[in-house]
């Protein structure tokens, strides 16, 4: 979750600078969503790794209560 607080921020300052640089306004928006696809991505692989874990330690920890 770290890494990923700066996030908001990024997205603030090229909002800022697609605002005051009407001309790079197309490159900057490429860029942040370039960024955004690769932050949405480990987002969903984190998560995808994190629900497996969870099924695996549900398994055991049923395997061990009965």
């Amino acid at each position: 979750a770290i890494l990923f607080a700066p996030y908001p921020i990024f997205t603030i300052l090229c909002s800022y600078l697609g605002w005051h640089f009407s001309g790079y306004r197309m490159i900057i928006f490429q860029f942040w969503y370039q960024v955004s696809a690769v932050v949405w991505v480990i987002l969903a692989t984190t998560m995808i790794v994190l629900i497996t874990k969870l099924l695996k330690l549900t398994k055991r920890s049923s395997r061990f209560y009965h």
